[in-house]
Formats: C-alpha cells, structure tokens, sequence
C-alpha cells in the first residue's frame, strides 16, 4: 500500500519549488534576500499552522469519512489555482525583470 501513495507524497511536494520560483520572478535583484527570508518564514509557520489544523480536521472527523483531511488538502490546493493563474497572466503584460 505504501508504493501505491508514494507518489501522492512525492508529487505533492512539487509545487513548492514551482511556486517559488514563479514568484521570484516577481521581485527585483536587490530585494531577493528579503523576498526568500520572508517565503522561508511563511513556509516555517504554514507548517506549523498545518500541522494543528490537519491533526484537528482529523480528530473532528467522523470515523467514516477517513480521507477528509486529505481531501480538504486538496481543495486548498485547486483554490489556489485561480489566483496562481491570474497572477501569471497579469505578469505576462508587464516586462520580465532583468536577469
């Protein structure tokens, strides 16, 4: 069973980086540093606010519905698409930053 959800796990960590990058983009040379302190610190305490609300969605759940927290991850993650991809296309209309 284990083999079957290994690559829920492994795919599930694949945003992250995509979506660093994509926002990195976003930010001027000199501002770089600030910009990766502050998503590292974000990151730091959306784990741990995750933490506690996953084992709380969990706890509350009822014995027959086992796979809501799982579910409820994944709605968080298609109600960020839109905004992902609306911030996308209104990057497209402005001119890259330089490299």
């Amino acid at each position: 069973m284990v083999f079957l959800v290994l690559f829920l796990f492994t795919a599930g960590g694949a945003p992250l980086p995509a979506f660093q990058a994509l926002l990195s983009r976003q930010v001027g040379e000199e501002h770089q540093g600030e910009f990766q302190g502050s998503l590292v610190n974000l990151t730091s305490l959306t784990e741990v606010i995750g933490s506690i609300a996953a084992t709380s969605l969990y706890a509350a759940s009822p014995p027959s519905t086992p796979g809501l927290v799982w579910l409820v991850g994944a709605g968080l993650y298609v109600l960020c698409v839109p905004v992902i991809l609306r911030r996308m296309a209104a990057s497209r209309g402005r001119p890259a930053p330089m490299a």
